[in-house]
């Protein structure tokens, strides 16, 4: 009934559920919706918790994401913790991906009051470039200038950029591991995962 209830266009409803169930009732519930869900509880502790239990009950680990708080104060000249940002972005990055399958985003009240970047601008800000794509070298680097992104001789952190010849590498802040780009002239010839620690690659993806 709570799914029927949930599945309307607009809808409200009370339930009471022991906190035992929880993980299990919400795991349930999104599965059956088969839509993006946000979880708010009161304290970041609690989020904590929770995301670690609705990821020990769906069966796609990888699809129940944690929103944290970033510790930092907003008037303070402090650098948010790398390991918050991406976990912020990446749980961003996965609402406003249509072609992602829905996913549940476990954050504390803290964490949804802070301010972060507007969907609008987070999306104007995506790039999907393809094996056998054609791209312009010099317009591409440019933009990813632009969105932000740092020049250094190695990608080992997330904002990363590198490159060498017709080697491209890329570090997204949302992404679990950065991305190696071979050209062939200004095609795109194979993309790579590689393990920043090592540099080496470690899967061969499409895009």
């Amino acid at each position: 009934q709570l799914k029927e209830s949930l599945a309307k266009t607009r809808a409200s409803a009370r339930v009471q559920v022991i906190s035992e169930a929880v993980p299990f009732a919400l795991s349930t519930l999104w599965e059956g919706l088969s839509c993006p869900m946000l979880v708010v509880v009161p304290r970041p502790e609690d989020a904590r918790r929770l995301h670690e239990q609705l990821a020990l009950w769906s069966a796609e680990e990888s699809r129940v994401l944690h929103f944290p708080e970033k510790e930092t104060l907003p008037f303070e000249r402090l650098a948010t913790d790398i390991g918050t940002t991406q976990q912020r972005l990446q749980a961003l990055s996965s609402l406003v991906d249509q072609g992602r399958p829905p996913v549940m985003v476990v954050a504390s009240t803290s964490a949804v009051a802070q301010k972060t970047i507007d969907a609008e601008t987070l999306e104007s800000t995506r790039m999907t470039v393809r094996r056998g794509q054609q791209i312009d070298l010099d317009e591409t680097l440019d933009s990813w200038r632009r969105m932000g992104y740092r020049f250094e001789a190695a990608v080992d952190g997330p904002g990363l950029v590198s490159r060498r010849g017709g080697i491209l590498d890329i570090f997204a802040p949302d992404w679990e591991s950065p991305a190696r780009i071979e050209l062939w002239g200004d095609e795109i010839d194979t993309i790579r995962l590689f393990d920043p620690a090592t540099q080496r690659s470690t899967e061969l993806v499409e895009y």
